[in-house]
C-alpha cells in the first residue's frame, strides 16, 4: 500500500468514526458524503499531497485548497436526509480537519 493509499484509508476511517460519534442518525449518509468528497477531489489530492511532501506547498496552502473545494461541494446525502445546516457545516469543518491532520501526519 502506498503512502497516499494509507492517507486515504486513515481519512475514511476517521470520517466514519466522526459519523458514528456525531451523526448517529445519519451515519450512512455522512460516510457516503465523506467518500464522495474525496472522489470529487479526484486527481488534485494526489498532486497536492505530493507538493506537500516536496515542500512546494505549505500545510496552510493545502488546507486552503481543500477548503475551497469543500465550500462548493454539497454533501447531498446529508442534505437530502434533512441534516440541519449548522450540523452540516460542523461536519464539513470536521472533515476538513481530518484531511489536514492526516496530510500533516503522512506528508509533512
Amino acid at each position: 500500500m502506498s503512502q497516499f493509499d494509507d492517507f486515504i484509508a486513515a481519512v475514511k476511517d476517521e470520517v466514519a468514526n466522526l459519523s458514528r460519534e456525531h451523526l448517529t442518525e445519519f451515519v450512512g449518509e455522512a460516510i457516503e458524503d465523506g467518500e464522495s468528497f474525496l472522489q470529487d477531489l479526484g486527481d488534485d489530492l494526489p498532486v497536492w499531497t505530493d507538493l506537500l511532501t516536496k515542500g512546494e506547498l505549505t500545510l496552510d496552502e493545502f488546507e486552503f485548497l481543500v477548503k475551497s473545494r469543500l465550500d462548493v461541494t454539497e454533501l447531498t446525502a446529508l442534505k437530502n436526509a434533512g441534516l440541519a445546516k449548522v450540523r452540516l457545516e460542523k461536519f464539513q469543518n470536521d472533515v476538513l480537519g481530518v484531511i489536514v491532520k492526516n496530510a500533516k501526519r503522512f506528508f509533512v
